[in-house]
């Protein structure tokens, strides 16, 4: 990956930013009351991961167990790629792929 390519922690932001209008609750209101995410409690936050970990979490599961083939966990998360990619950011280089175990 050259470094044009690498995202940076600024760059996540501002492209999170720009999406969090998106973002709704169950009612159809913003989720956020600040433009910028601000209004949320750092557990909010958490939660918000923790949720989305859980679900990638759920994929394996069921891959692991065979209810699910490594193609179609892949399809689904491909689905959520956009809430999981920032999460992304966090894994070692190279890791970021979902493998069956032998």
């Amino acid at each position: 990956m050259s470094t044009s390519q690498r995202m940076t922690f600024a760059t996540l932001r501002e492209a999170n930013i720009v999406r969090l209008p998106r973002f709704k609750n169950k009612k159809g209101l913003p989720a956020h009351s600040k433009p910028d995410g601000s209004d949320w409690a750092l557990s909010t936050w958490c939660n918000a991961v923790l949720g989305e970990l859980g679900e990638l979490a759920n994929l394996i599961k069921k891959v692991e167990r065979g209810d699910l083939t490594l193609d179609e966990a892949r399809e689904a998360a491909a689905r959520n790629a956009p809430t999981l990619r920032p999460i992304s950011i966090f894994w070692p280089s190279g890791s970021a792929s979902i493998s069956a175990r032998p």
